[in-house]
């Protein structure tokens, strides 16, 4: 896994199992999953975990901001996060033994990969949610839901190709419609197809 963070950096994941290894979580994902819990149940025990988790983690966030500020140092950040650290894990240890099946089971889960929940705090370009990658893929699920699928696998590759190079053209700055028009210039002319690199 070392090796894949040094050519690619660290992974911000939520709950997908498949990087379940990952080196940090997402924490708006997980603590939003605390205040479903609570606002759903409407029992005591999910009601208190979720305010108490929510208020440690507003705190964090609070800490945080103000070092992408620039008013606190990384090792300020650091120092001042382990209380935070330390009552949310104490929150944790409180629930673990919820009568509620889905506080237990979240409380259980969350103390078991505790540590990745804060990497942002220690590591350089890491940061506490995977909003970014969620706003990457949002207009590929988006064409997914109105196109209603494909028809076969064909149109399957179509589509994740057109979706690929239109995402790459936005993140490069670029019209992706002037460049689909000269890929598809380049295709009929027999010429090489404007590069994605």
């Amino acid at each position: 896994m070392e090796n894949l963070w040094k050519l690619f950096g660290r992974m911000i994941r939520d709950y997908y199992g498949g990087f379940a290894r990952s080196e940090n979580r997402c924490l708006k994902r997980d603590f939003l999953g605390i205040l479903k819990i609570g606002e759903a149940i409407q029992i005591n025990d999910a009601v208190l975990f979720a305010k108490r988790m929510e208020k440690l983690r507003k705190r964090l966030i609070a800490l945080w901001s103000r070092f992408k500020e620039g008013i606190i140092s990384r090792e300020e950040l650091i120092e001042k996060s382990k209380p935070i650290k330390y009552a949310m894990k104490r929150c944790l240890k409180d629930y673990m033994h919820s009568e509620q099946r889905c506080v237990r089971t979240l409380a259980r889960k969350l103390l078991k990969r505790f540590d990745h929940l804060f990497t942002f705090i220690s590591h350089e370009g890491v940061h506490p949610t995977n909003n970014s990658a969620e706003r990457g893929i949002r207009p590929a699920v988006q064409w997914r839901k109105v196109c209603f699928g494909n028809r076969s696998d064909n149109g399957a590759v179509l589509t994740s190709r057109l979706l690929t190079a239109t995402r790459t053209c936005w993140l490069q700055k670029r019209n992706p419609l002037e460049f689909l028009v000269e890929s598809i210039k380049g295709y009929r002319s027999g010429s090489l197809a404007p590069s994605l690199l």
